[in-house]
């Protein structure tokens, strides 16, 4: 009876699930029962097999579910997958790279839509990357991961610097929060993570946008110090004195004691300005003077240039000194000196000439002071140029400063004017039209002021010179590592343990021949990358290095200047132009963000973007430009 009952029942063939692919035999269920993947109904067919199917097909909850499948079709239709295919990752590389290429080089948003059109036109017709698309990318994507890779870093670190700055863009003020930290892998990193849109400038407003800032990426008790212009509302002037500034507002916020880093490289150009008073004319007032009464007059260039070619000097258009360019003072001193003659004669011919150049130039000694001037601005400049590296610690540009005073101490006494300077004074001297006592007395006076200017303004510096050890110009002593350890407990509350530092200098000694730091000095290598080749060879040797790593990313997380806040300026100023006047802040902070954290061309991005899966995806996306 059961052997009858078996033969008449249908099963699920494979003709069968051949032309009705959505339904499937559950083997639980046995051979008779089907299953319907698009309304989640079991059903069996054991009496007449096709018929019974086809009743399920006509039933209400079968077409409804029909009806929701097609319209889910036509949506996935109309958004890109959101898992993407091999063509649609390289598809999203290009497309992230062209936007990044957009950020790169300056380009406004505008410009890519043509530049979208001709790549689908000469190369690829899916490409996609218009303005609004580019734009989508480079805020909700690229500079998104750039501070991720940030997040990540600073997770695994103990110590940061924040500096900061304020400048006006029109009506707009901003604020760049930089850190700066010690990584063991790459060295110094410097990384900008936010640009702040302020109300005004007093010291709880830039206090509030900076510990915001810090707490967001969980930083604020990893920091150890600020780094910032020398002005009162940062620091309360040279004495730090004061409670209406950033340094006293942010002590009593976070309730103990940092590291105050005024920007050395400021102070190096604020010392010439100032040493250069005491010179018998402002030489700034004269420079600016100069360049104006030129700058914008055709009638006037073209005089100068035929008493330039008179006097067979070659014209070169002539320079003024800037407060906000610390090298522009050389520059401008340089350029006057090479046309001197062409423009003394141009000035004395004049009869509409200007009071205060007119005596400038009728007084003999003034090319005498102005050789003398530039000869002595050289060494300054020279010492601006190696405090300005990106990389440059504290500890560095502290050694960089002392070597400038002992070089102005050794200059004054031993009377060095420069060969130039000393052919005019010997002529005047002997032409009776100065004493050489009266020259050299504005002489040492000249460099008294530069010497006490940097020497007043760099005592901040003293509570870095614990550290000096750490620019491993030398093997470091014990003694050298004790009396670090008390300033390290300071700023940082931190107590090590005095065996194990004592053990890990031991295999530093081990590991830092005489034959390295000589290897060392004759290929110049940064104070950060000697620790960070040092601190992977005690990794991968096993050897304990926690209480040194500490010591070392103290001292290498402060910086000697706040010049990476002004390139960010000056980045500002490059890409928020005239023609990209409705740039929103977002947007700037994005762009900024890419262009300060993300140092690569455009090749090494896009090789950048094809090893990065996740990211490609999030590109991909259709929702990220809506």
């Amino acid at each position: 009876m059961s052997n009858k009952r078996s033969r008449r029942n249908c099963t699920f063939n494979d003709e069968l699930a051949k032309e009705f692919p959505f339904l499937e035999k559950r083997h639980q269920l046995g051979d008779s029962e089907v299953y319907c993947k698009l309304c989640n109904n079991s059903f069996s067919i054991a009496n007449s097999g096709r018929s019974q199917i086809t009743s399920h097909l006509n039933t209400e909850g079968h077409k409804k579910c029909e009806r929701a499948k097609a319209s889910s079709k036509q949506i996935s239709n109309f958004f890109a997958n959101l898992k993407p295919e091999k063509e649609e990752f390289d598809l999203a590389t290009r497309e992230g790279t062209i936007a990044y290429h957009t950020v790169l080089h300056d380009h406004s948003f505008n410009s890519v839509t043509c530049t979208s059109k001709l790549l689908k036109t000469f190369y690829d017709k899916k490409i996609s990357c218009a303005k609004t698309k580019c734009e989508k990318i480079v805020t909700k994507v690229l500079s998104v991961a750039a501070i991720d890779l940030v997040r990540e870093e600073v997770a695994n670190i103990n110590y940061v610097n924040a500096a900061v700055d304020c400048s006006n863009h029109k009506s707009v003020k901003l604020m760049p929060v930089m850190i700066r930290y010690f990584t063991v892998n790459e060295g110094v990193k410097i990384r900008l993570i936010d640009i702040h849109s302020l109300k005004g400038e007093t010291a709880d407003i830039i206090t509030t946008a900076l510990l915001e800032t810090l707490s967001k990426f969980k930083l604020d008790s990893k920091l150890v110090g600020i780094c910032a212009d020398n002005t009162n509302p940062n620091f309360g002037g040279i004495n730090r004195k004061g409670k209406v500034n950033l340094f006293f507002k942010l002590k009593e916020r976070l309730g103990r004691e940092i590291v105050v880093i005024g920007c050395a490289a400021h102070i190096v150009h604020n010392s010439v300005e100032t040493a250069a008073d005491c010179l018998p004319f402002d030489i700034e007032s004269i420079l600016a003077k100069i360049y104006k009464y030129f700058s914008i007059y055709t009638v006037r260039i073209e005089s100068l240039r035929e008493f330039c070619d008179f006097v067979q000097i070659e014209f070169k258009p002539l320079l003024s000194s800037s407060k906000t360019r610390w090298l522009s003072l050389g520059k401008a001193l340089e350029r006057l000196l090479k046309l001197f003659v062409g423009v003394k004669s141009y000035f004395l011919s004049e009869s509409t000439c200007p009071v205060v150049l007119k005596r400038f130039f009728q007084d003999e000694c003034t090319e005498l002071h102005l050789w003398f001037l530039h000869t002595q601005v050289h060494v300054f400049n020279q010492s601006i140029l190696k405090i300005e590296k990106q990389n440059i610690s504290a500890v560095e540009t502290y050694s960089i400063v002392k070597n400038l005073i002992d070089s102005l101490s050794l200059r004054k006494v031993e009377k060095f004017t420069g060969l130039q300077a000393k052919l005019e004074l010997r002529k005047l001297v002997e032409n009776g039209e100065i004493t050489g006592n009266k020259f050299y007395k504005t002489f040492d006076e000249l460099f008294d002021v530069a010497i006490k200017y940097l020497t007043d303004w760099m005592q901040h510096f003293n509570c870095v010179s614990y550290f000096s050890w750490t620019s491993l110009t030398k093997l470091p002593s014990w003694k050298e590592l004790e009396d670090s350890m008390a300033t390290f407990t300071k700023f940082t509350g931190k107590t090590l343990s005095e065996n194990e530092l004592f053990d890990e200098y031991g295999f530093l000694g081990r590991y830092l021949t005489a034959e390295k730091i000589k290897e060392w000095e004759e290929s110049p290598i940064c104070a950060d990358q000697k620790w960070a080749l040092i601190f992977q060879h005690f990794k991968n040797s096993h050897v304990r290095h926690s209480n040194l790593l500490q010591i070392v990313e103290l001292s290498l997380a402060l910086p000697g200047t706040n010049a990476p806040v002004e390139r960010v300026f000056s980045l500002v100023n490059n890409y928020w132009s005239a023609e990209k006047v409705n740039l929103s802040l977002e947007t700037l902070n994005a762009v900024i963000t890419m262009k300060v954290n993300m140092r690569m061309d455009c090749n090494d991005y896009f090789s950048y973007l094809k090893s990065n899966p996740e990211l490609l995806k999030r590109i991909h996306s259709a929702d990220k430009y809506l």
